[in-house]
């Protein structure tokens, strides 16, 4: 028999706050089973479609595990499609949820309004600034492409640190991987964060503020290269389903 394996996402998507993805396949008709919110379980997961397979996995995961051919369509957040910039991930239909932005946020207090403010005020400051984020490639090539950055800095790339690996040629600009809660990292000594925010409650909650906006974002189902021929047919009926149950859209 022929099966798609499907990735479903664990997290955020997967919350009555942002998406619910779970309720969202009920509506759609399917009967899904080990996906409710906050309860998932890979070895409890099944569907009432023979050929399909659910994969549990977190989001950030998703784009790689497509490229490799382990999953042959998923639900995933734009903005991690787009962090992860693999040319093999192609989205064939947005589901509308799970709404948030990217977004660059200070302190407060920061003097600064744009980030072109925040990297022309730093012309004379010696020793590095440090940007903690959960999209390090988002935010690099953002910053790449601000007028103030390239004022002060040039053409260099600024660094990227995950994990004892680095990448980049501008140690004085440091993108450091967050492992989650980024929010926190400007009290513990960053000077920018780059951070998805749906309210701004949480930013404000932190005494932050809004410098810029890097993307938009909301969730879609996306196919990796092995998703070709009938598992191309059937995700896309998967679509079909999804997006006409779903409101949002």
């Amino acid at each position: 028999m022929d099966i798609i394996h499907l990735g479903l996402p664990k997290g955020s998507l997967n919350t009555e706050e942002r998406g619910n993805t779970h309720q969202l396949f009920l509506d759609a008709g399917y009967e899904i089973e080990g996906y409710c919110p906050g309860k998932e379980s890979q070895r409890k997961m099944k569907i009432n479609d023979d050929e399909i397979e659910l994969h549990l996995f977190r989001p950030q995961n998703m784009p790689e595990a497509l490229d490799n051919r382990f999953l042959d369509a998923a639900i995933i957040g734009h903005d991690h499609v787009v962090d992860a910039n693999y040319q093999s991930v192609e989205r064939i239909c947005d589901l509308g949820y799970g709404k948030v932005r990217i977004v660059f946020a200070v302190h407060i207090d920061y003097p600064a309004d744009n980030l072109t403010q925040f990297f022309l005020m730093h012309n004379n400051v010696k020793g590095p600034l440090h940007i903690y984020t959960e999209y390090v490639h988002i935010t690099r090539r953002a910053i790449m492409e601000n007028e103030g950055y390239h004022t002060v800095f040039g053409e260099k790339s600024p660094l990227i640190t995950m994990n004892r690996l680095s990448d980049g040629e501008n140690d004085d600009i440091r993108i450091c991987f967050s492992h989650g809660a980024t929010e926190l990292f400007i009290g513990r000594g960053a000077d920018l964060i780059v951070e998805a925010t749906q309210t701004g409650r949480a930013l404000k909650e932190n005494n932050l503020k809004e410098i810029g906006t890097v993307l938009e974002s909301s969730a879609g189902l996306y196919v990796g290269p092995s998703c070709i021929g009938w598992k191309r047919n059937k995700a896309e009926e998967i679509a079909s389903r999804l997006h006409e149950a779903n409101p949002c859209v």
